[in-house]
């Protein structure tokens, strides 16, 4: 799995995990993970027995950060890989109220 994906904001984002187990054939073998975050935003699909692949259109500034792809096939413990998303985004400035300009 990729370690860091960098997009800008729009765009559409990819994450894939691939996974080496014996057996394969297991229900819901790979599921991805993220403490906090609305999962509701993504899309899952499973091309492969051995391949889950985790998409989110239309990127936004809030959908960067941690997503863990985890296995079990029922077999030992569960394996989990870690990604970060990294959304390129415009700046943002903002003047807390209790702050104030002084002229020079």
């Amino acid at each position: 799995m990729t370690a860091e994906l960098l997009v800008s904001s729009g765009d559409v984002a990819v994450l894939e995990c691939l996974v080496d187990a014996n057996p394969l054939s297991v229900d819901d073998l790979i599921t991805w993970s993220r403490p906090g975050y609305d999962m509701t935003r993504v899309v899952i699909e499973a091309p492969s027995v051995d391949r889950s692949r985790l998409t989110i259109t239309s990127v936004e500034r809030r959908d960067a950060g941690p997503f863990q792809c985890n296995a079990f096939n029922g077999v030992g413990a569960v394996s989990s890989a870690a990604a970060q998303l990294v959304v390129k985004c415009k700046h943002i400035i903002v003047i807390h109220p209790s702050l104030s300009l002084r002229s020079l």
